[in-house]
């Protein structure tokens, strides 16, 4: 009898849930950058029905994988979760644009949008963004500008 292991198969509220989030936002990033879904499994190393049930929410993203993808995707590995509603019964896919491009122009824009998002947040939130904030500002490679 062969075992499945819970990194492979998707079950309960996490195929319900965040794995059919995670598996829209890779198809929609997918599909935004004009890659076929052959060319995204070649780039993480599996066989192309294996990622189409990555983006189905049938079998669940290995971490690698998954920053793979978001490098191929030109996105941070956040993307792939911005939007996900957390403890609420269902996903709003009105929230998945697939005609709103991922990246905002300007500096003003950035900043403006991130004042926007950040304000909506509760202080405990605010206070975790914040740390994130500065400990990836700590890391950024020398020679390069913030």
């Amino acid at each position: 009898m062969v075992k499945n292991s819970r990194f492979e198969q998707a079950t309960g509220p996490s195929r319900d849930r965040l794995w059919l989030h995670l598996g829209k936002r890779l198809r929609l990033r997918r599909e935004q950058r004009g890659i076929d879904s052959t060319r995204a499994a070649a780039h993480i190393g599996v066989a192309r029905p294996t990622y189409e049930q990555y983006e189905t929410g049938e079998r669940l993203v290995p971490a690698s994988q998954l920053a793979q993808l978001a490098e191929l995707f030109a996105v941070p590995v956040f993307y792939f979760f911005e939007d996900l509603r957390v403890g609420e019964p269902q996903l709003d896919t009105r929230q998945l644009r697939p005609d709103a491009p991922y990246a905002i122009a300007t500096d003003a824009d950035r900043i403006a949008t991130l004042i926007d998002d950040f304000n909506k947040l509760d202080f405990d939130r605010q206070q975790h963004l914040l740390l994130v904030a500065r400990v990836l500002a700590n890391d950024t490679p020398s020679g390069t500008s913030a």
